[in-house]
């Protein structure tokens, strides 16, 4: 069977305004608002019908530039591949009504496949090859593209009539002539395919509408942060609202905006997990939102969150799930939002309206380089990006009555919150220089195990009222758990008066993040962390 197969390509940018002038061998026209590119009607491709481009700001003077040598496929990754019976471009998108990977000859017309790719702008090939029943080829479609953004994609159709060979077929997707991304579908004779299979995605303002029923905004409040600094929740009832166990670390009170706009302060913790990442939080009137656990998602599976705080304004967010994690304990997968940053804790939804989970939020104990190096890869990606807490790992019925922060904080569950404003800088270095000034030297916050000697711990206090008191270091491992405390010390510090401390911290014996304080009568007035490798 030779099918009279249709390819589509398409950019996410906003298209520029397009020339008007022609390029021999091409012809331009206008399509819902965008300009493509066809080949002429005699193609060299045999079963290739027509070629239609849809991108950024064509060039039709393109072709007749010599190519430039197209970057390695191993460049691309694969953002998503969806099949189903129909879809649509729209605002340089493309969209399927239905996804599903069963099909009729009787009741269906075609089968359209799309993939969507991110890589490096420039002119690649590609190329799509039908496989058919036992693996025979049915045909092949492949055509240059001058890719002009990160992001792309392409479309093809292969038309289902009686005669089409029912069983197992599949698409096989290739930039440059290396393997891009295979979708394998099946082609039944049966009057319509399972309804399960039938799931249609909802469309922006449908998954809007959902994800905003299940977002609460959340309020830290601290000694040195009054207001000002959230991080979203997931409220769909039980009196319950699911959140980051960062949101609830260092804090001295947690003020909860539910989705109906009312402002409750959380009674405590019903339920939490340092290692996983989640809390849950007691907040009374939650209203009971219905919803439905997602399926486990695969990579490239479309995901949507929501970004918003206290006023009220709420931004629908677009992410891809890009990978999967078990690290330090925390299951779940990985995604990576395209279109703004998901805000801690919120709900993540799948293409469906279903619920995944909440998006994980950076500890308080994330080492300051490690956080550097997740900035830079988030920036070369134009993209922010996280690990999803699965539904499944939140108790999200529990029943226990809640515990307040201030008992979790005596038990030493919770970190406590750093209190003034006193301490210039601070930090950790490998030695102390004496001459000609005091000062640290080899200054890093992250170390080996296998390095001999003390970390040497530094601050530079300007306190903003006189200090008086017993001054002390402590030493404690990633579950909040105390190690080492230093000799408290009388201390007498002046309002304004700038003075250099410094201790010895033993190197920790086991890789892992650690954390210092530096308190004044049991009050912690600097806080720091460090990782320790093998």
């Amino acid at each position: 069977m030779n099918p009279n197969d249709v390819i589509s390509l398409y950019a996410a940018a906003a298209p520029s305004p397009a020339p008007k002038r022609k390029s021999a061998g091409l012809v331009a026209w206008r399509i819902s608002g965008r300009y493509g590119v066809t080949q002429p009607a005699a193609s060299r491709i045999s079963g290739l019908a027509l070629a239609v481009v849809l991108c950024a700001a064509p060039d039709l003077q393109s072709a007749s530039r010599q190519a430039q040598p197209p970057p390695p496929a191993a460049t691309f990754r694969i953002v998503a591949i969806a099949g189903g019976p129909r879809g649509a471009e729209s605002g340089g998108s493309y969209r399927l009504d239905e996804i599903r990977s069963t099909f009729s000859r009787k009741n269906d017309s075609q089968v359209v496949v799309y993939f969507r790719w991110e890589g490096p702008p420039g002119r690649h090939r590609l190329a799509a090859r039908w496989r058919g029943p036992g693996g025979a080829i049915s045909s092949l479609s492949e055509f240059e593209y001058d890719a002009r953004d990160r992001e792309f994609g392409a479309y093809w159709t292969l038309p289902l009539s009686p005669s089409t060979p029912i069983g197992n077929w599949a698409i096989d997707a290739t930039i440059n002539g290396l393997p891009s991304g295979s979708f394998a579908f099946e082609v039944i004779d049966a009057d319509a395919p399972p309804a399960d299979m039938r799931r249609r995605p909802l469309d922006a303002a449908a998954l809007y509408d959902r994800v905003r029923q299940l977002y609460a905004v959340i309020e830290r409040s601290t000694p040195l942060l009054i207001s000002g600094r959230t991080v979203g929740g997931l409220a769909a009832g039980h009196n319950i609202v699911a959140t980051t166990f960062a949101a609830v670390d260092a804090t001295d009170t947690l003020r909860v905006t539910l989705p109906d706009g009312s402002e409750l302060l959380a009674e405590g913790l019903v339920a939490w997990n340092r290692r996983q990442g989640w809390a849950l939080l007691s907040v009374p009137a939650v209203a009971q939102v219905r919803f439905q656990e997602a399926a486990p998602p695969s990579v490239g599976d479309r995901c949507y969150s929501v970004m918003g705080g206290p006023s009220g304004a709420r931004i629908l967010v677009d992410g891809t799930i890009v990978g999967s994690s078990s690290a330090a304990g925390r299951p779940g997968v990985i995604a990576a939002f395209a279109t703004g940053v998901a805000r801690p804790g919120a709900p993540v939804l799948d293409q469906f309206g279903d619920l995944l989970g909440i998006v994980s939020g950076a500890s308080e104990q994330t080492v300051g380089s490690l956080a550097r190096q997740f900035a830079q890869a988030s920036s070369d990606l134009g993209m922010q990006g996280g690990q999803i807490i699965p539904l499944s790992a939140l108790p999200w019925q529990s029943a226990a009555e809640p515990v307040t922060i201030e008992e979790l904080r005596r038990r030493g569950v919770l970190m406590p919150p750093v209190t003034g404003d006193h301490v210039l800088s601070g930090g950790f270095a490998r030695e102390i220089a004496r001459s000609p000034t005091v000062r640290p030297v080899d200054q890093r916050d992250e170390y080996s195990a296998r390095e001999s000697g003390a970390i040497q711990a530094f601050i530079t206090w300007e306190p903003r009222v006189r200090l008086k008191g017993a001054v002390a270091l402590r030493l404690f491992d990633s579950e909040n758990r105390p190690l080492a405390e230093s000799k408290p010390k009388k201390s007498d510090l002046k309002r304004g008066e700038t003075i250099f401390s410094h201790w010895q911290v033993p190197m920790p014996t086991r890789p892992g993040v650690y954390r210092v304080d530096v308190t004044l009568d049991g009050t912690a007035l600097w806080r720091g962390f460090f990782r320790v490798t093998d």
